[in-house]
């Protein structure tokens, strides 16, 4: 077993899991330990001053889309039924600078953000929250999409929610094979100040009929996807601090080795990793 950080709106604790994962994107070059699809969508992506970096600069024929039975690049890690996903400061910047704001022009459609699909890549059933510009319906916004074969429901939070066009996002896998999908302005300082994690529109459900993933223990891919519609406000990129993937035992709803508890100060971790035997349902399920 690995320690893994667990974010939740009340704990910041490392936990004992069956299977974590934790990509920081240090350095600079090529994309490693991520399973592609699609990457000839979008061929340029990669590390880049310590930022995952997708450099959107051609959508002819709407190539790097996701909408409908269009599925555009996708960087993403095979997990499992229950599951934790946190993306940190995840949103579109500019060419120049991934963290100065990409302007919103006239019903540009612009996104960065993170998908959770079907284990069969080549099925039209995902469902994701991305971070950007949604035409003229919002711009410096956060959307949210379900596709069931091949036809998508999509709403937003409004515009002006995101003003530098980056959150943080987290999406919470249940046993059941649901998602409850929250978001938060970027929480830089995160290993020390607490998160304040907003449940997507006040409920934390994506719009319309969500894809039939499985019951515990099944399997869905969770990653990254930078996309665009039409050719307004390219170009841009996708940008990403960190990745954090924990996954929970099946034998119970949420059965993980940690307690919830209060912040500690400054220290912000709490190292529970040992404590096997205390159980975590509370934290869990948040």
């Amino acid at each position: 077993m690995t320690v893994c950080l667990l974010a939740s709106s009340h704990v910041r604790a490392a936990i004992s899991a069956p299977n974590c994962q934790f990509e920081s994107f240090e350095g600079n070059g090529i994309l490693t330990n991520f399973a592609i699809n699609n990457g000839s969508a979008l061929p340029d992506i990669g590390k880049a001053s310590g930022r995952y970096r997708a450099n959107l600069e051609d959508n002819s024929d709407n190539i790097t889309l996701h909408f409908n039975s269009s599925q555009g690049r996708l960087d993403a890690w095979l997990t499992r039924f229950p599951f934790e996903y946190t993306a940190r400061n995840i949103g579109i910047g500019t060419q120049q600078d991934s963290q100065q704001t990409h302007p919103y022009t006239n019903n540009a459609f612009n996104f960065a953000g993170v998908q959770v699909h079907v284990a069969d890549l080549n099925s039209a059933n995902s469902s994701h929250i991305v971070v950007g510009h949604r035409g003229n319906s919002a711009s410096y916004t956060v959307e949210g999409k379900n596709t069931v074969d091949g036809v998508s429901s999509v709403n937003d939070i409004g515009s002006n929610m995101v003003p530098d066009a980056r959150a943080d996002i987290r999406i919470v896998g249940s046993a059941s094979g649901t998602l409850v999908v929250y978001w938060q302005l970027p929480n830089l300082n995160y290993s020390v100040d607490p998160d304040n994690w907003i449940l997507y529109n006040g409920t934390g459900q994506l719009p319309g009929a969500a894809p039939v993933y499985g019951p515990a223990g099944s399997n869905v891919y969770i990653g990254l996807i930078t996309y665009a519609y039409g050719s307004t406000g390219i170009p841009f990129v996708g940008t990403v601090d960190s990745v954090n993937l924990v996954e929970f035992s099946e034998d119970s709803s949420c059965a993980i080795s940690s307690v919830d508890v209060p912040l500690l100060g400054g220290l912000g971790i709490v190292a529970l990793g040992v404590l096997f035997g205390l159980a975590g349902r509370h934290a869990f399920l948040r």
